[in-house]
């Protein structure tokens, strides 16, 4: 099927300056995307700008070849006026926060948000026979990111590649079709971060030099089996790594660090089960983690939070649906579970830290 070129253009304004552009050309299976957006906030020292630009194209690769790229590229600036007491505010709710006998205010330090984030990913799929395809997806990224606070000014600069393969299995056990799936995916990343204090929204002498590698592994395979014409039942599980190595070069000694969360087991499980032609019971178990990022193990003001644990959560859901040719309905309970949630915290001089704090 032959992909109709086109060419879409869209506008918009709004309160507080707010404009929007966004420009979409699309040439047989090549599609290109560009969008500006500014505004300049209500409150003082809040505006914002922003230019993304985003490629995708799909072909074929032979006669069982499919190749899907994708990229993007992001320039964005905000300015952070941070927080004002209820008097300030009473007073005139548009302040930044203001300065204090031992800190100067927002706008003096001109704190603002700089990233620049470019990615470029590639995916490959191959139909090896009637009951095999498999998929190989490879990404670079990189991101340019400064930002100037009250109590310092961050520099980092961060790279990121990354892998997957998938296998995927349709055929039958006896009688019963089956869809099988498993695969690994594998990511690595290195941050460069760098603080100095903030004169006036320009970088003096060095507070912190640090560097951060991430990396993490994730295996993983789910069966779907439908055992009757009315019921389909899944079954998966992922098995997972993650790990932190950390390096400060300035301040004496040096320091070398570093944080694993390892063999991390994640299951799911599911069930369709449809009656009467229009109605389906629905059921799940699913459980899952999420280690601290990159900026929770290594907070604006610096230094490594080993300390830091992953969450980890757990959801059971319970559903009925009802569906006709023109009309649906659904109703579903569930009881989620979040425990070891990460919160945020900020110290005297404002700058943030996160801490395991109990269960959601």
């Amino acid at each position: 099927e032959r992909t109709q070129n086109r060419v879409e253009q869209s506008f918009g304004i709004g309160k507080y300056g707010f404009l929007n552009n966004s420009t979409h050309l699309q040439i047989g299976d090549i599609s290109v995307q560009y969008g500006h957006t500014q505004q300049d906030g209500y409150r003082n020292h809040s505006a914002m700008d922003r230019d993304a630009i985003r490629f995708t194209s799909k072909s074929k690769i032979g006669r069982k070849g499919t190749l899907s790229l994708l990229g993007m590229y992001s320039d964005l600036h905000y300015q952070t006026p941070g927080g004002i007491t209820l008097a300030q505010y009473q007073t005139d709710p548009k302040l930044a926060r203001q300065p204090t006998a031992t800190l100067p205010g927002s706008e003096a330090q001109k704190a603002t948000i700089y990233t620049k984030v470019a990615f470029i990913g590639g995916n490959y799929q191959l139909q090896l026979s009637d009951h095999w395809t498999q998929s190989h997806a490879l990404y670079l990224s990189t991101n340019d990111f400064t930002n100037p606070f009250i109590s310092n000014y961050e520099k980092r600069d961060e790279q990121g590649f990354g892998g997957r393969n998938v296998w995927q299995n349709t055929s039958k056990w006896g009688e019963i079709p089956t869809n099988w799936t498993t695969g690994f995916e594998w990511q690595y990343g290195k941050s460069a971060q760098r603080n100095y204090d903030n004169t006036g929204g320009i970088p003096a002498d060095i507070q912190t030099a640090e560097d951060i590698t991430s990396s993490n592994l994730s295996v993983f395979s789910q069966l779907e089996a439908v055992v009757f014409p009315t019921l389909t039942l899944s079954a998966g599980l992922s098995y997972n790594t993650f790990k932190y190595k950390y390096e400060r070069f300035v301040a004496s000694p040096y320091v070398q660090d570093a944080r694993s969360f390892d063999g991390i087991l994640i299951p799911r499980f599911a069930l369709n089960k449809t009656f009467a032609d229009t109605w389906a019971l629905v059921a799940s178990y699913s459980s899952g983690y999420s280690p601290p990022t990159l900026q929770e193990v290594r907070p604006s003001a610096g230094g490594f939070r080993r300390d830091l644990n992953a969450e980890k959560g757990g959801n059971v859901e319970l559903g009925m649906r009802k569906f006709t040719k023109h009309f649906s309905a659904e109703i579903n309970a569930y009881q989620f579970q979040l425990k070891e949630s990460l919160v945020r915290r900020s110290d005297e001089s404002g700058s943030e830290y996160f801490v395991n704090a109990g269960r959601t």
